[in-house]
């Protein structure tokens, strides 16, 4: 059985540039210490940043995306 994450990473995002999150999300990818997750909560984003948004986070298997 797995146990869970020592550490939960919790970012909101609402109509701002995917850019600096891109960013973050590849700087955690390259950590030595994996022992985390993370969830990306979608605060109201319109259909085409929303499209991007989950995009991005589906491809790091540490994060999940969550509508909001």
């Amino acid at each position: 059985h797995d146990k869970p994450p020592r550490l939960t990473i919790v970012l909101a995002h609402r109509g701002r540039d995917l850019l600096r999150l891109s960013r973050c999300l590849q700087s955690l990818k390259e950590q030595d210490c994996s022992d985390f997750c993370l969830t990306c909560v979608d605060y109201g984003n319109s259909p085409p940043l929303r499209d991007e948004l989950q995009a991005l986070v589906s491809r790091f298997p540490f994060c999940r995306y969550v509508y909001s």
